[in-house]
């Protein structure tokens, strides 16, 4: 195995969330949305700080982003 060695930097920095954010995912989409929807037995699902879009209807809420898509189903 090779070694690394240490490395010493100029200055520290503090990385905000959208900075550290864009460093491990890689996107420059800062915006998220919320959606929700009320299921026919009264329930409701909900998907919240979506990066990308998010769209409600029938019985699914889904979160359509640059990598993946989560998808919500009324039970």
């Amino acid at each position: 195995m090779k070694k690394i060695k240490k490395v010493e930097l100029s200055h520290d920095c503090v990385m905000s969330s959208l900075e550290m954010k864009n460093l491990q995912g890689g996107t420059t989409t800062t915006s998220s949305t919320n959606c929700s929807l009320t299921c026919p037995n009264g329930s409701s699902i909900s998907i919240t700080s979506c990066i990308g879009t998010c769209t409600a209807g029938g019985n699914t809420v889904t979160c359509s982003g640059p990598t993946s898509v989560l998808t919500k189903f009324c039970k």
